[in-house]
């Protein structure tokens, strides 16, 4: 293999703020809030309670668990197409150096199993981001989730509780029930 990526420059294109995972999930992947309403449009289409808030919040939330990974399923299984339609030398040099690279090598007839190793490393970045990606979505699920039983029950976001609210001193209350 005439190409050798370490892991560190392979993972800095594909993760943070700029990176392609975060591009291919903007378009195969609904954001928190949308997931949320997925969830919540199957909920209500089967004409579940809202008044038991335990158990409407249980499913609302296994509801979203499941949609999420059929859609996060979607894109790890077709991932390297993905990034082999999105990456450009210009904006993720190494990515493309690599998905080119296997493709060339593969096309030589070279045993496929051995051409592996950036390949490898591009699924292995996905996959932590992965799993930082659920425990960061869960938490806004969970507060999306809230809010909508809080309002199916008759109270009033910015009247009854305020979302994200601040305190004087800075810390941040995921939800905030005001004492009027």
């Amino acid at each position: 293999m005439s190409g050798i990526y370490h892991y560190e420059q392979i993972k800095k294109e594909l993760q943070g703020n700029t990176g392609l995972i975060k591009r291919i999930r903007s378009r195969h992947l609904p954001d928190t809030y949308q997931m949320a309403e997925l969830a919540q449009k199957e909920f209500e289409g089967e004409k579940s309670s809202f008044k038991k808030i335990d158990a409407a919040l249980d499913s609302l939330l296994m509801r979203e668990y499941s949609i999420y990974l059929e859609k996060q399923n979607t894109i790890v299984q077709s991932f390297i197409e993905f990034a082999d339609l999105e990456a450009t030398s210009s904006e993720y040099p190494i990515l493309r150096k690599v998905i080119d690279e296997y493709k060339g090598l593969a096309k030589k007839g070279l045993n496929p199993t051995t051409i592996l190793k950036g390949i490898i490393s591009m699924v292995t970045a996905l996959a932590d981001s992965n799993r930082q990606s659920r425990v960061s979505r869960s938490g806004s699920s969970l507060m999306h989730h809230i809010a909508y039983l809080l309002d199916k029950n008759g109270f009033e976001n910015q009247v009854h509780y305020q979302r994200e609210y601040v305190l004087k001193n800075g810390c941040k209350l995921d939800f905030f029930f005001p004492n009027e």
